[in-house]
């Protein structure tokens, strides 16, 4: 197995809406360790790390559970996962602080941001 599959992978995932609206972000409280490889995957596109490719699907606000059985309402986001080798195909809804392994990475969400926009702003303001 090469060295990188062994490493953690944080992701930032940006939600991006080409309309106005207000942005929001929300940060884990705590950082990867050093030596950890970043991802950074915006709406709509794929990121790639090895043999597995990760693309975000949407992000939204919804109630949910954290890893310590707490309910939160915060931002949350549909993950599309593909391993190569055997092209199948998963979905997961992450949020942030959230650690999750697939196909030999651990992946640890560190960061969702979402343009959420608006149904109107008056002229010359933005959520």
């Amino acid at each position: 197995m090469p060295a990188f599959l062994k490493a953690s992978l944080t992701i930032l995932l940006l939600s991006v809406s080409v309309l106005s609206g207000c942005t929001q972000t929300e940060v884990a409280p705590t950082t990867p360790e050093a030596g950890t490889d970043i991802l950074v995957i915006s709406e709509g596109t794929v990121g790639n790390m090895g043999a597995i490719r990760i693309g975000l699907s949407r992000t939204w606000k919804k109630d949910y559970v954290d890893s310590q059985g707490n309910s939160q309402r915060g931002l949350i986001a549909t993950l599309v996962m593909l391993f190569e080798p055997d092209r199948s195909e998963t979905k997961m809804t992450v949020h942030v602080g959230q650690s999750f392994e697939y196909h030999g990475y651990t992946f640890y969400v560190e960061e969702i941001q979402s343009t959420f926009v608006l149904p109107w702003s008056p002229p010359g303001t933005s959520g």
